[in-house]
């Protein structure tokens, strides 16, 4: 994602992957998360910094849930920059040529969802 590529993004995906993004509306396939993510550097909008730090795993032969945490820095379009820390869980299947990708994916924010005034 700092690369900008969303191709090898969107690679760890299975082809019948489910995305769901924070206040947004669930995002499936291969092909509808390439272009998800393709909204940010078209924006303007880099990711600086990201980690993630997984809190526990556990599953079957093939299929595994991933529970973990993350920080995130971001570059917006005009210079400034925003930090974020949140938390997500990960479905990961063990697909048919032995590799493992997500299978669905959700992640939010610790920060407060911030409401529009009238």
């Amino acid at each position: 994602m700092k690369r900008d590529d969303i191709a090898t993004a969107a690679s760890i995906y299975a082809d019948d992957a489910i995305i769901m993004p924070p206040n947004k509306p669930m995002v499936k396939g291969t092909e509808e998360i390439k272009a998800y993510y393709g909204m940010m550097p078209s924006s303007g909008t880099r990711f600086s910094k990201a980690a993630f730090t997984t809190l526990e795993v556990e599953g079957t032969d093939s299929a595994v849930f991933e529970i973990g945490q993350y920080t995130a820095d971001y570059l917006w379009a005009d210079g400034s920059t925003h930090a974020d820390t949140g938390k997500y869980n990960t479905m990961w299947k063990l697909q048919p040529d032995g590799s493992w990708k997500i299978y669905a994916d959700c992640w939010n924010s610790n920060k407060p969802l911030q409401t529009i005034q009238k």
